[in-house]
């Protein structure tokens, strides 16, 4: 069955790779921030095939303004619950928040990497159908797209896989599905978050009744902001990304 590394090499992904460095660039070719929706960036590390290595992390441009740019990863780096216990839970108040802002931002971005995420106030977004209370809005460095910014992504762009590395954690085989994958805003009642896919649904469909917060075999997408820059073209070679990409 094709690995996880396979599937990627597989795609024709017009890559973007962020060079944080402080020596000045003059870029040659450049690009609008509405041009570079729906593209892909490689910035940060984190586990893929097996937690030996860290791989980029291969992100997805959801939107772009003049100041900054909202990214979500291409795939499920991770598998498990949005709480630990079942009972009504917020975004602000969850586990999974807990942990992105904390374990996974430490060990996913290096210091001259941080410096490029904005710390954003992230909205708490009630439920679209069943007016669910989502809370107080947070301030994050990094967190999970809610319902209303998962639309901004293509259906194809909407149906992900999870790692090697994310079925291992979660003690399944490699499997070459769709995934379903957690969104912040609340479920059918507050004991409920959102997600995408699964069920007896198509793995692009979002879902406002939701599951179980401690349901644990849902996948995690983290997403971010990053702050305004400028871009050139390169050529670089590595596991995921070979040929000309977008440089910072």
């Amino acid at each position: 069955m094709m690995n996880f590394i396979h599937f990627k090499r597989k795609l024709n992904y017009l890559s973007v790779i962020f060079a944080l460095t402080s020596m000045s660039v003059q870029a040659q070719d450049t690009i609008k921030p509405s041009d570079y929706i729906g593209k892909t960036v490689a910035f940060g590390s984190y586990y893929t095939d097996s937690d030996k290595e860290k791989s980029p992390l291969i992100w997805r441009v959801i939107d772009c303004n003049d100041n900054e740019c909202l990214l979500t990863t291409d795939y499920v780096v991770i598998i498990g619950q949005y709480h630990s216990v079942e009972k009504p839970m917020t975004w602000k108040d969850s586990d999974l928040r807990y942990w992105l802002n904390n374990s996974f931002y430490k060990s996913s971005f290096n210091k001259e990497e941080q410096k490029y995420i904005v710390r954003h106030e992230i909205e708490a977004q009630f439920n679209p159908v069943h007016d669910t209370d989502p809370g107080e809005n947070t301030f994050d460095n990094v967190f999970i797209l809610s319902a209303s910014e998962a639309e901004l992504l293509s259906n194809e762009h909407r149906k992900v896989m999870a790692t090697n590395y994310a079925n291992i954690k979660a003690g399944r085989s490699y499997s070459n599905l769709y995934d379903v994958w957690w969104l912040r805003n609340p479920g059918l009642k507050s004991v409920h978050a959102m997600v995408v896919g699964g069920g007896n649904t198509p793995s692009s469909f979002i879902r406002p009744n939701g599951l179980l917060v401690n349901v644990e075999f849902v996948g995690v997408r983290p997403a971010i902001y990053i702050k305004k820059y400028r871009y050139k073209k390169s050529t670089i070679k590595g596991s995921f990304l070979k040929g000309t990409v977008l440089q910072l």
